[in-house]
């Protein structure tokens, strides 16, 4: 090999890494915005996900009333804002648990006649107390989207990172949903 063919074939080998060097270079800034976004897509996805998702169910919760009968809910509210702080996932499953808590509490009011498998399985408890007038259709649709994002954070904490604001924001939804929920008359 002379020197013009070993010239020649390195010129060959630094071409296409030096061109896209040099393109990276000159777009660098653009390139950093297009990486955050792919970085946050693939390592972020859920909280895009849960954001998008989120926004629709509190589009969906302003057409449920909130019941004036119900004692304030400011205890669980502070409760799951301390909650928050520590683990957001946490405090996500503990106001799923509050949401629970209350169908189950109202069906009891009601003197549902329920197998004993259903008292465990709110959705189904939930198509229950709404086939008895109980819950109105805007609460039964957004019931199953709350037990989603639920699900997504407690059954893939490590895939589904929440933040704060959002276990918060979640909190107030689940808390606004159990408001809603009023008590039987007698």
């Amino acid at each position: 090999m002379d020197a013009l063919t070993f010239i020649s074939e390195i010129v060959k080998a630094v071409a296409w890494p030096l061109s896209v060097l040099t393109i990276a270079l000159i777009f660098r800034k653009q390139l950093a915005q297009i990486l955050k976004l792919l970085i946050r897509i693939r390592y972020g996805d859920f909280e895009f996900e849960f954001d998008r998702e989120f926004s629709k169910l509190e589009a969906k919760a302003q057409a449920i009333p909130i019941s004036t009968s119900r004692p304030s809910h400011e205890s669980d509210r502070e409760k799951l804002l301390r909650l928050a702080a520590v683990s957001p996932q946490s405090a996500i499953v503990e106001a799923w648990r509050m949401v629970e808590n209350r169908l189950v509490e109202v069906a009891h009011q009601h003197r549902l006649k329920l197998a004993p498998a259903v008292w465990a399985m709110p959705m189904v408890l939930t198509a229950f107390l709404q086939h008895a007038e109980i819950l109105t259709e805007a609460q039964s649709d957004l019931l199953p989207n709350l037990r989603a994002l639920r699900d997504k954070v407690a059954h893939h904490p490590k895939d589904n990172k929440v933040s704060m604001d959002e276990a918060i924001r979640y909190s107030d939804l689940a808390l606004q949903l159990v408001a809603s929920i009023p008590d039987k008359t007698s």
